[in-house]
């Protein structure tokens, strides 16, 4: 459910680029489910690390750290290219695309509210 909230996030955002309030609540309302993402995973992988918390937690951060640099080396780029709206389908993309992977290994597609 989150990563669709955050689809509807970017989606406000690129089709209302015009608008301050847009990119401001678009802005709000895809940090807190980033925010929210991270607590899930947490919870998910310290579940899971039976009794190794610290080194999974280590692990976490690390590869959090090298992806959000990755990923603003890569939207640079995209930027200098494309503009902002090229950065925000690449990060809708993104999403989509770790939406798909998730649900494919859930093997079902659940749409709130069902």
């Amino acid at each position: 459910v989150i990563m669709l909230l955050d689809l509807l996030s970017f989606a406000i955002m690129i089709f209302l680029t015009h608008y301050f309030w847009a990119a401001i609540s678009g802005a709000l309302f895809i940090d807190a489910f980033i925010q929210l993402s991270h607590i899930n995973n947490q919870r998910k992988l310290y579940q899971a690390s039976n009794g190794d918390e610290a080194r999974a937690a280590s692990c976490y951060m690390t590869a959090f750290v090298i992806g959000g640099a990755s990923g603003g080396a890569i939207s640079s780029h995209i930027y200098t290219l494309f503009g902002w709206s090229g950065v925000l389908i690449l990060c809708a993309m993104i999403c989509l695309l770790s939406f798909l992977l998730k649900s494919q290994k859930e093997n079902t597609i659940t749409l709130p509210g069902e």
